[in-house]
């Protein structure tokens, strides 16, 4: 994953080459867009320790006919703030 707080999240998946007598071909990488920003979760909720933010209007998912969205908690204490999870809302 690559998450820019407040911008996008953006998943990257390794694809193998295929084998050839001479030498295997390289690794590609697919990018699929999780979503953009579009706000907090729960508002009401900033302030305390966690806070979700909400990303919407990614690529499309052809396995769901729709666009990708995802969450991404962040952990807020003394003297610590911690990505606790990315997660996209639907397996595509």
């Amino acid at each position: 994953f690559e998450l820019c707080h407040a911008a996008g999240i953006r998943q990257f998946h390794g694809v193998e080459g295929t084998k050839n007598r001479q030498r295997q071909k390289p690794v590609h990488v697919q990018e699929h867009l999780l979503g953009k920003f579009v706000g907090l979760q729960d508002p009401e909720g900033v302030g305390g320790e966690e806070v979700t933010h909400e990303y919407a209007g990614g690529s499309h998912c052809v396995e769901i006919d729709a666009l990708r969205t995802a969450k991404a908690v962040y952990s807020c204490g003394e003297g610590a703030e911690v990505i606790e999870s990315v997660n996209e809302d639907s397996t595509c």
